[in-house]
């Protein structure tokens, strides 16, 4: 094998190792937040009150930030 075959050889091994590395972790992190959200939207579904004060808090918090920045 010619040493410039060998050596292009190589830098796509390496650099393909990293970019599949890479995609591994994303789809690993992608899959997470799934499982995340279907966790989250389950516990909204069985406690609506803690859910409901959640939304609220949140509506709060944003209409005194409103105030702060028209202030």
């Amino acid at each position: 094998m010619a040493y410039a075959t060998f050596k292009a050889l190589q830098a796509i091994l390496f650099f393909g190792s990293a970019m599949a590395f890479c995609l591994w972790q994303l789809a690993v992190i992608r899959r997470l937040r799934r499982e995340d959200e279907a966790k989250r939207r389950l516990a909204a579904n069985q406690s609506p009150g803690i859910a409901e004060a959640g939304r609220r808090a949140r509506n709060e918090l944003s209409l005194l930030n409103n105030d702060r920045s028209i202030s």
